[in-house]
């Protein structure tokens, strides 16, 4: 739903535009965020849908899978997410 992915979902926003994803030319991944986009509830909340949903070649699964590793991620205690780890960007 919105509340759970909207935090993830714009994680992902900012450091693609910060070119801090690298998936390395990955056909898979480059389909499904290219078929990605968000819709917004009134709160403010984003969540990642298809560009187009009545169209069936469309999948979006990889990209879903990355937001929901990001938001592990950010819950983990594990390094920070503007130290080290990501000054390299997510391989």
């Amino acid at each position: 739903g919105y509340a759970g992915l909207s935090a993830s979902t714009k994680e992902l926003q900012r450091r693609t535009l910060r070119h801090q994803i690298r998936h390395g030319g990955n056909p898979v991944l480059r389909w499904n965020l290219d078929s990605l986009t968000v819709t917004q509830d009134p709160m403010g909340n984003i969540r990642p849908v298809k560009v187009d949903r009545l169209k069936s070649n469309r999948r979006i699964d990889g990209a879903v899978a990355l937001i929901m590793a990001l938001d592990c991620l950010t819950r983990s205690e594990g390094p920070e997410l503007d130290g080290e780890f990501f000054a390299r960007g997510v391989l």
